[in-house]
Parts: structure tokens; sequence; C-alpha cells
């Protein structure tokens, strides 16, 4: 996960340091400069929060008392639309082995709710 971390983190830097630069030469003026460190900040924000999620799921998938009451039964990507853009991860889809039920276990944590699931 740090690699990934450093990866979106580096991006992100090296947009808004090629921005700056475009500033200096004159080839950017202030408010597009601000413009787009908003866009670039918030493209890093919804890619920073899709890895987070991932990682709540892997933890949920590897815990005992997942092992223990819930099947994993799918991968699906799913994509939550926000004021700053996107945010698209992948979640495992659960089968309740008591209820036989299937649900997405991470969306009771983050209280994400979408009509289709």
């Amino acid at each position: 996960m740090n690699s990934i971390l450093q990866q979106i983190i580096t991006e992100m830097m090296t947009s808004f340091g090629n921005s700056a630069f475009d500033l200096l030469t004159g080839k950017l003026d202030f408010a597009n400069l601000v413009i787009e460190t908003q866009k670039s900040f918030g493209k890093t924000l919804c890619q920073l929060l899709g890895v987070m999620l991932e990682q709540q799921d892997q933890v949920l998938a590897d815990s005992s008392y997942r092992k223990q009451f819930f099947k994993i039964k799918d991968m699906r990507e799913r994509h939550v639309d926000t004021s700053i853009g996107t945010v698209s991860f992948r979640r495992r889809y659960y089968e309740d082995v008591r209820t036989n039920e299937r649900i997405f276990l991470p969306q009771f944590t983050i209280q994400v709710q979408h009509p289709d699931d």
C-alpha cells in the first residue's frame, strides 16, 4: 500500500510543480493555477479514499469474524460521486452463512448506500 500512496502523492506533487513552473514562466495565470491545483488535489483525494476503502475491505476479508459468519462470493467495482470527484474502489460481496443474505460489509461501516446494493 505504501508504494501506491507514494505514487499517488508523487503524481500530485509533480502536477503541482509543473503548474507552479508554468505560473513562473507566464504560461499560466494565478487563477488557473488555483483551479488546476484544486482539480489535482481532488483527484488525488479520490484516489487515496479508494485505496483506503480497498484496504478496509481487505481487513474485513481477513478477519476471523468474517471467516466465521460470511463467505466471499464476488469482487465488484464501485464508483461513488462526490463534490470533489468520483471515488472508485473494488470491494467484496459476501454471503451470510446463517441467513444466505448477500451483502457488502464495508457499506455498513462507511454508510454508503446505493439503490442496486
